[in-house]
């Protein structure tokens, strides 16, 4: 090979502002602007907190903002694989107990390149133990609807802690999860990257470690939807009047409600949504009192889609509606 055909640029990165103390300069996602005009850098830059930082290709400063997207709401760590658009991203990433949130949770962001927040959540289920994000490499599309992640989960801080595996949709929901518990993980385990696979499953690469004799191993565990325990919709109670139609509104925009009136009650369903060429967009479990199922859908395509509500061993109430 003829050496001259390699080249290597070493270039430090301009610092941003003098104002701005860069400590660490920990580096958690480098991402090329959908543009081609630039790089995006997320890392723990500006003052030291969660920023996100913008770079031309000769690595010359252009702008940057810390990723805060509420008073006193803040991101520790966060990283990104999907751009919305060619100046919007979906970030995700580990947000610090504050106000009612008492445990560690995910939290989830829509941020512009100008640094304006259409919308953030924290990925928080009253039920859920504390979770946090275990490595910078475990967020991963499954497809346009579905986000894999990979977490820590424990009990208390600082407590005992084990692997998990996440699946949340792009409404910012917790939809199911794996919580590597198994003796065969050891006494903790953590999900080191997650790769979606081709039939909407995903490959984890998982490091196991034993407390009594200090073993470390890896593992490399292919999971299908069915392997994850999913996280119930929620089922609120409306007065009758208020159910105008059997699914509403039709066509949906943001959430579809379906009367579920006629269930049985205290039993544990399913819903099950396809789309019109009968591709799986959601299938979750559905418990708790009342007689409207809501079922956030923006996360959709626009398109028609039809829906069933079963029981293990029959088909209860079905439907379709349009996504607009």
């Amino acid at each position: 090979m003829n050496a001259d055909t390699l080249s290597c640029r070493f270039v430090t990165a301009e610092q941003p502002h003098p104002e701005a103390t860069m400590y660490g300069y920990d580096c958690y996602k480098l991402l090329q602007n959908p543009n081609n005009d630039g790089i995006v850098v997320i890392c723990a830059g500006l003052n030291n907190k969660n920023s996100l930082l913008m770079y031309d290709h000769d690595f010359n400063y252009e702008d940057g903002f810390i990723l805060s997207p509420a008073f006193r709401e803040s991101f520790v760590y966060s990283y990104s694989d999907h751009w919305l658009s060619d100046n919007r991203l979906l970030l995700m990433g580990d947000m610090k107990p504050y106000g009612e949130y008492t445990k560690w949770t995910i939290g989830m962001a829509e941020v512009g390149l100008d640094g304006t927040f259409d919308r953030w959540d924290r990925v928080y289920h009253k039920h859920d133990t504390a979770i946090q994000s275990s490595s910078d490499r475990c967020m991963a599309y499954a497809n346009d609807t579905t986000i894999y992640g990979g977490s820590w989960f424990y009990t208390v801080l600082g407590g005992e802690s084990h692997g998990s595996v996440c699946l949340y949709d792009t409404d910012m929901e917790l939809l199911g999860r794996k919580e590597f518990i198994e003796p065969e993980y050891g006494d903790k385990a953590s999900c080191r990257f997650v790769l979606p696979t081709v039939d909407g499953g995903c490959l984890v690469g998982l490091l196991t470690y034993f407390v009594n004799n200090g073993h470390r191993s890896s593992k490399l565990i292919k999971m299908n939807r069915e392997d994850f325990n999913p996280i119930p919709c929620s089922v609120k109670e409306l007065p009758k009047e208020a159910i105008k139609a059997m699914a509403y509104p039709n066509p949906a925009k943001d959430e579809l409600n379906i009367d579920i009136s006629g269930l049985p009650k205290h039993d544990e369903n399913r819903i099950q949504i396809v789309d019109a060429l009968g591709r799986i967009c959601m299938d979750r479990i559905i418990r708790g009192e009342g007689n409207v199922l809501t079922v956030g859908v923006s996360s959709l395509k626009p398109g028609i889609y039809f829906y069933c509500v079963y029981s293990a061993d029959r088909e209860l109430l079905k439907g379709k509606f349009v996504k607009e």
